[in-house]
Parts: C-alpha cells; sequence; structure tokens
C-alpha cells in the first residue's frame, strides 16, 4: 500500500492534476500528514481490536469493558478508532 502511493505521489499527471487546482504546498503537507495518521490509526485500531477478539473470553478485555462484545462491527471498528487515536 505505501508503495502505491510512492507510486502515486509521483506521478506526472498527479503533480498536473496537483498544479491545476493551485493548492499551496503548505496544504498538500498538512494532507499527506493526515492520509499517514488517519491510515496508521485504522491500523492500530484493527491490531487493538485483534488483541482483543485472540483472549478466549473477550468480556475480560477492553471490548467486554466498553459492552461492544456482540455489537455490530462497525460499532466496534468505531470503538477500536475512538481509542487508538
Amino acid at each position: 500500500m505505501v508503495k502505491m502511493l510512492r507510486i502515486f505521489r509521483r506521478s506526472s499527471q498527479f503533480k498536473d492534476w496537483l498544479n491545476t487546482l493551485n493548492i499551496s504546498v503548505g496544504m498538500i503537507r498538512m494532507l499527506s500528514v493526515l492520509t499517514v495518521m488517519f491510515f496508521l490509526v485504522h491500523l492500530m485500531s484493527c491490531f487493538w481490536f485483534l488483541a482483543a477478539s485472540l483472549e478466549d473470553n473477550m468480556y475480560n478485555t477492553w471490548v467486554g469493558g466498553r459492552g461492544v462484545v456482540d455489537a455490530e462491527p462497525n460499532y466496534q471498528y468505531f470503538n477500536a478508532f475512538y481509542w487508538a487515536f
């Protein structure tokens, strides 16, 4: 994924598109930092929930403490994302 992002960032078409939008370099850097940050928080939240799901009794983990063991997967993900962030 990271390699694909590097290839996409170096693409001349992408650079041309950014130049036509007339976005400042600072804004581009800020957006790229935010993108990387949210991607890393996503990975951390997935691992955070995975660590809880590998336990024999999920009710003794943070998932049970938050009461989201039997909740929908989206709600479980957003709880994990919140705590990872």
